[in-house]
């Protein structure tokens, strides 16, 4: 082994670090001399939990390793960001529960027992908001500021079992080199980053966008995404869609059945042209996969389950129009079942290591069509 040149075991560490951390850990485990061959490509591909202990002890780590007395600095090229939502509903309900206790007759109790119910209510307070302290939103920023420069994909999510708010606006810095961005179960995207300008993209590379809105958010703020990644070819939206905000990005009407328009013979008037198309909002798109949300449980008589036919129905002509426009379009079929964040997680992971070791991920489907055509 010591006669391998570095840079050939730099490329091996590389093609063997590819599962979210967990060989590269074991390998600066094994040996002095594994560690050290292996040290620039450890963290080559990094799943995080982003839990406030696991955050700053990573980072810790991580800057720590790039103590330029080391020489190379270890690149993240791969990060998997999980991180906890805020659920400000229970923060208001026990701010204002602990406001209600406040107000009642004062009784005769242990000196201390105040300051012990401040501590529980502070403790609450983090349980359910734990990204508010100071000291987290920084470690975040500082986190995404030294991985900025290397990344070549990125996943963001909020939230453990479901989605929630997340106010920390990590993307700061431009991301040179990142080709593909995932952000799953954030209420408004805007939230993540600061300081957004139309003349420096925060992704100027990238070109796989997959979009998991939050089951509860309305608007997909895919006006948005020109601004941060006006070069992205390939978009994916799961299980929220909005066949209206689609329409605008791709420029293509949304209409579930062609207009109709009927001419007498004789007639004076000439039969009326069909509407223009709407202007893109998102031009650079060229392929768009669609994957509608589970299908509501109970038989076909109920409204819902109708309601969910007819909406498919209607993505189905959309992706029909947006092939004639020269847009290739996919209508994926629904999950089986509604995924909570931890088995979205497990499933959005796989995906993600696969596109690391080069394999096609969560795109197969639009490969697939596109080898058949």
């Amino acid at each position: 082994m010591d006669r391998v040149p570095s840079t050939v075991l730099h490329h091996i560490s590389e093609l063997a670090c590819t599962d979210g951390g967990f060989t590269g850990n074991s390998l600066s485990l094994t040996s002095r001399a594994i560690r050290g061959a292996s040290r620039t490509a450890r963290f080559h591909s990094v799943f995080l939990i982003a839990k406030s202990r696991r955050l700053h002890s990573f980072l810790q780590l991580y800057e720590r390793e790039c103590d330029p007395s080391f020489g190379y600095k270890p690149r993240i090229r791969h990060l998997y960001a999980w991180f906890p939502a805020i659920d400000k509903r229970n923060l208001y309900r026990s701010r204002q529960s602990n406001y209600s206790r406040s107000l009642s007759p004062p009784r005769k109790r242990n000196p201390n027992a105040t300051s012990r119910r401040s501590f529980t209510q502070l403790s609450a307070d983090a349980q359910i908001d734990p990204t508010a302290s100071t000291h987290y939103r920084e470690a975040a920023r500082t986190l995404f500021r030294l991985v900025a420069p290397d990344l070549y994909t990125l996943v963001i999510q909020s939230g453990y079992r479901y989605g929630g708010e997340f106010d920390i606006p990590i993307v700061e810095d431009p991301f040179p080199f990142l080709r593909e961005l995932t952000v799953v179960d954030v209420f408004d995207p805007r939230t993540l980053f600061h300081g957004l300008s139309v003349h420096t993209p925060l992704f100027p590379s990238a070109t796989h966008l997959h979009l998991l809105p939050n089951a509860s958010e309305v608007d997909l703020h895919l006006s948005l995404w020109p601004t941060v990644a006006p070069n992205v070819t390939h978009l994916r939206i799961s299980d929220r869609l909005s066949l209206g905000q689609l329409a605008l990005a791709v420029g293509v009407p949304a209409d579930n059945e062609p207009p109709m328009s009927v001419h007498l013979p004789g007639s004076f008037f000439a039969p009326s042209p069909p509407p223009s198309p709407p202007p893109r909002t998102y031009p650079s798109v060229r392929y768009l996969l669609m994957q509608p949300g589970p299908r509501p449980s109970g038989g076909f008589c109920g409204t819902p389950l109708i309601e969910y036919h007819d909406f498919t129905t209607a993505l189905k002509y959309f992706g029909e129009r947006c092939c004639a426009a020269g847009i290739s379009a996919v209508l994926l079929e629904p999950p089986v079942e509604d995924l909570l964040n931890g088995k979205k997680a497990e499933w959005l992971g796989r995906e993600w290591r696969e596109r690391i070791e080069g394999g096609q991920g969560c795109w197969r489907e639009l490969e697939l069509e596109q080898g058949s055509g």
